[in-house]
């Protein structure tokens, strides 16, 4: 979506006779059975003599992370500490100069909210011929803690003084937060229309640790968009795209509208949380039931090839999706702790898994420290265990 600016270097192609050169733009017939009914135009077209000396970015990216059986490539912009991972950084170029290029290099910088340098390093290529295209990878970058916005700068440079510059950087932000995953940007920009038909909308989720999810957040958009009263739910598919469970429903309230800029968040928990297994890939979507009320989800930001889908369930069909869906994943322990269930600044959730043989979890929270202490009663009232959990500080926990 939106307009796009490309540049294509058409040197080699004219090389042999520059004087009586043509050029079409056509379609070229490579794409897979799930990119059908795209439709574009291509405007102000202009030649112009190329530099003698231009590297410039294709693309960079802070996380080069191909995994598990799809090999497809997950970026997040926020990573729940549980699933942090050595990040490797990757930057592919060109040079579109008319000489060859000595010691291209890629650079990578992460900055803290601070702005103090944690990691830098960079890669080199000692030779990179005229109207050629490569990249380079640095790995060895994990984030040490919880951050808001870790900022990665991308330098692209040579032994020459590149005559474009302003193509030669790139910047890029992620955060790492205690329970949340996200791919998208977390300010509405777009939305995904499906003019009322069903649909599963969502992202994959590639799992690092083991883990417990307990909910699947998701932001609709307002501004006439989204119809109060609707129903949504979230569902969890495996690799497959086999369902592995679904959500409690959710009826949309005006407060649950989501502007443009913004991110509201409305958060669809499981009635237990679901185990997720390291090296293995999920699906999390939202699911719009259809019918007369519509359901329009915002969307933020850009996402890989066939790492966002949208199933159209009038025709059976799966497509992939360029603009991410704010569609996240929740491994909050309390999610699902009404504010009806807090007292005195204490929250008692529901224990899972329910029933259950032997062990049990029970989520709580605290408002702020408190010394902790857990007592279990039978129904007639016996206090039959008790369990001292010691000073614990605000925030979110378990007991088993």
């Amino acid at each position: 979506s939106g307009t796009i600016t490309a540049r294509v270097n058409l040197g080699p192609g004219i090389a042999a006779d520059p004087s009586n050169a043509r050029f079409r733009i056509s379609h070229d017939g490579t794409s897979t059975g799930n990119a059908s009914h795209y439709h574009w135009q291509v405007d102000d077209v202009a030649l112009v003599e190329s530099e003698t000396n231009d590297l410039a970015f294709v693309y960079a990216q802070y996380d080069n992370h191909i995994a598990g059986e799809s090999t497809e490539n997950y970026q997040y912009s926020v990573y729940p500490f549980g699933q942090i991972r050595e990040f490797t950084m990757k930057g592919m170029f060109t040079n579109e100069g008319t000489t060859a290029s000595s010691n291209a290099e890629f650079k990578a910088t992460v900055y803290d909210p601070g702005m103090n340098v944690v990691w830098t390093d960079s890669a080199s290529i000692s030779s990179m011929p005229a109207a050629t295209t490569d990249s380079l990878e640095i790995a060895g970058f994990t984030p040490a803690s919880m951050a808001e916005d870790y900022m990665v700068e991308f330098e692209l440079s040579s032994d020459s003084i590149d005559s474009r510059p302003d193509d030669n950087m790139d910047m890029g932000s992620f955060s790492v937060s205690e329970y949340i995953y996200g791919m998208d940007r977390g300010e509405r920009d777009g939305t995904e229309d499906t003019a009322g038909d069903p649909y599963y909308l969502g992202n994959t989720f590639y799992i690092e640790n083991d883990a417990e999810v307990t909910g699947i957040q998701v932001c609709v958009a307002g501004g006439g968009n989204t119809d109060i009263g609707a129903t949504i739910a979230g569902i969890l598919f495996d690799f497959n795209l086999d369902p592995v469970e679904f959500t409690m429903d959710h009826d949309i309230a005006g407060s649950d509208l989501t502007g443009t800029g913004g991110a509201n968040w409305i958060t669809l928990p499981f009635d237990n949380p679901v185990s997720m297994f390291a090296g293995e890939e999920y699906f999390a979507a939202v699911e719009h039931f259809g019918g007369q009320d519509e359901v329009v989800v915002a969307t933020s930001g850009t996402s890989f090839p066939f790492v966002s889908l949208i199933y159209d369930q009038p025709t059976d069909t799966w497509f992939y999706v360029t603009s991410t869906p704010m569609v996240r994943l929740t491994f909050d322990p309390t999610v699902g702790i009404e504010d009806n269930d807090i007292v005195d600044g204490v929250g008692l959730g529901q224990n899972f898994p329910n029933p259950h043989t032997g062990n049990t979890v029970i989520p709580y929270s605290l408002e702020q420290a408190a010394d902790v202490s857990l007592e279990v009663y039978d129904m007639t009232g016996k206090l039959v265990m008790t369990m001292d959990e010691g000073k614990r500080p605000a925030g979110n926990f378990r007991i088993n």
